[in-house]
């Protein structure tokens, strides 16, 4: 939390903890395709996290693809949780949007369209 939002009290101590922190969002401009943005660009530490949790047990289960399009999945399915439900508008929308990002990933990481 920048210690701007913090109490004044709590400047002091949160300058003096500097806890280390891996930025969320490298050189989002410097992305080389579809995959390269979703892997190693957007949101690193969700990217991590979905990887552990979804991408690895699937890949194990059904191959590299299923895992790569599994993690994608999640990613729709939360966020149709997290805007549509709550708007009660565009429905399948979000979960449309990440699995064609799966599909442009698999594609690029194939050699194809990067």
């Amino acid at each position: 939390m920048p210690s701007c939002l913090l109490p004044p009290p709590l400047w002091a101590f949160s300058a003096w903890q500097a806890f280390p922190v891996r930025t969320l969002f490298p050189n989002v401009l410097e992305t080389t395709g579809v995959g390269d943005f979703w892997s190693r660009r957007w949101n690193v530490g969700y990217s991590q996290m979905m990887q552990r949790l979804v991408g690895r047990p699937v890949e194990a289960i059904a191959g590299s693809n299923a895992g790569v399009m599994a993690i994608f999945l999640a990613s729709g399915l939360l966020h149709e949780l997290g805007i549509t439900l709550p708007v009660r508008s565009g429905f399948g929308l979000p979960t449309l949007y990440f699995l064609l990002h799966g599909i442009l990933t698999i594609v690029g990481k194939n050699g194809g369209v990067s």
